[in-house]
């Protein structure tokens, strides 16, 4: 798995350099010569590949930004992680590209589109925020956006199921009445309502459904066409990127005919993710999804389940829910410091509704030119009302939170022992075929 192992190095790399500047590069290096002295071969030059990319995306301020005082900007930045803002425009004559990091103060979520941010360089050479707006992403799709928003609200049988439609398909969760979106994190099923890679890769399935008439490369291609234009046409989010760069390598190993190693795919996903933007790797979203993914594909390869169809339909679902639960459990507590215990058997039943709703819009914005989408709108508002039904239910009843704060070494330790649960349980089950 040479892709894998090099995401692991090039990952190294950059958490090295955070921690050590510019010295991690020279300590990267030296790595490096006696590693390749060692015959550990080319994969030990992404160790000073990450450090040094990482170290170049995050340089400070060119003279001609930096040199400004006392002076009222409007800035486009983008964040990168919780203090920080990569610019890349100042707005002066006019927006004129530019590029290096400023640190503000207060929290910022997981990054998902570029702002516009007006305030303060003061004389000490710290700015200070007057107003953050988020900017339009790719404003060439705003009215495409804003004719799907419309399409939605009319044919909604409520104004949750508007806001809850706008959130699956659009990513925007400014419509959902906020006790609605209480309950969805109280129960733990925020990512539901964030573009990420689960709707990727649903709307890539079925796309590859939909294409199912054509030869399978053909379907397979074309889907994975549509897929990055589905990622600009919702803003190109970090998430959206990481999961079409994913959904590509996987479609490209299968197109090439040749045995496919998914782990090592997710690796070269991952590291070409971090080549667009190495400060990624700080992003809660990215370290989720990817020990999401990592663990589904650890546990499932090689799994054979009994045939029918309640292995099909309910022992695949939980399987693969449990599997991604297990590695993304410590770095939600490690996090926030609580865990939804209603996440794991709430996401068995969401994810197909989640799949049903997003096919049946799929199906409405397809059959509406003729004028026959009306029956589809209704079973996906059917889809919304039974989402919204389960998570109110759900969050009346109990919040069954776990609180538990995870230093990191404890973090590591799970995640070993999480490794080292799938080679015991073959070893044990040879043993016992033995005797």
């Amino acid at each position: 798995m040479p892709a894998f192992w090099a995401a692991i190095g090039f990952s190294a790399g950059i958490i090295l350099a955070e921690r050590f500047g510019w010295f991690s590069l020279l300590s990267a290096i030296l790595g490096l010569i006696y590693f390749r002295w060692q015959k550990a071969g080319l994969l030990s030059l992404f160790v000073p590949l990450g450090a040094l990319g990482f170290l170049l995306s995050t340089v400070r301020l060119p003279d001609d930004v930096s040199a400004l005082r006392n002076t009222n900007l409007l800035l486009l930045v983008e964040p990168l992680d919780t203090a920080r803002l990569r610019v890349l425009g100042v707005e002066r004559d006019g927006l004129v590209r530019a590029s290096g990091t400023v640190r503000a103060s207060g929290r910022w979520l997981s990054p998902r589109r570029p702002y516009l941010v007006s305030g303060h360089m003061g004389g000490d050479g710290v700015f200070r925020m007057a107003a953050v707006v988020p900017a339009e992403p790719y404003p060439v799709f705003s009215r495409a956006r804003a004719w799907v928003r419309e399409q939605l609200r009319k044919a909604s049988s409520s104004p949750e199921n508007f806001g809850l439609a706008v959130g699956f398909i659009l990513g925007e969760r400014e419509l959902i009445p906020d006790p609605l979106l209480g309950n969805f994190r109280k129960t733990g099923l925020m990512h539901l309502l964030a573009i990420s890679g689960l709707h990727v890769g649903l709307i890539f399935l079925i796309l590859t459904m939909g294409f199912s008439f054509l030869p399978r490369h053909w379907s397979v291609s074309l889907a994975s066409s549509l897929i990055w234009a589905y990622a600009f046409f919702v803003g190109a989010s970090p998430s959206v990127i990481r999961a079409a760069i994913f959904i590509t390598l996987f479609a490209l190993a299968y197109l090439s005919g040749r045995k496919r190693d998914d782990l090592n795919t997710l690796g070269a996903a991952a590291l070409a993710t971090l080549a667009v933007n190495p400060a990624w790797i700080n992003d809660l979203g990215f370290q989720l999804s990817y020990l999401a993914t990592f663990g589904i594909l650890y546990y499932m390869k090689g799994m054979r389940l009994p045939g029918g169809w309640a292995s099909r339909w309910l022992l695949a679902p939980l399987l693969v829910t449990l599997s991604a639960q297990v590695f993304v459990a410590p770095l939600l507590l490690s996090q926030f410091g609580t865990l939804s215990l209603w996440a794991f058997p709430l996401n068995i039943l969401e994810v197909p509704l989640l799949f049903l709703v997003m096919a049946e819009w799929a199906l409405y914005f397809l059959f509406y030119p003729v004028r026959i989408a009306a029956p589809f709108a209704a079973v996906a508002n059917l889809g919304l009302d039974l989402m919204r039904f389960s998570v109110n239910a759900v969050a009346s009843v109990s919040s069954l939170q776990l609180r538990l704060t995870m230093p990191f070494w404890a973090m590591v330790l799970w995640w070993a022992g999480a490794i080292a649960v799938k080679p015991a349980l073959i070893w044990l089950r040879k043993r016992i075929a033995r005797g």
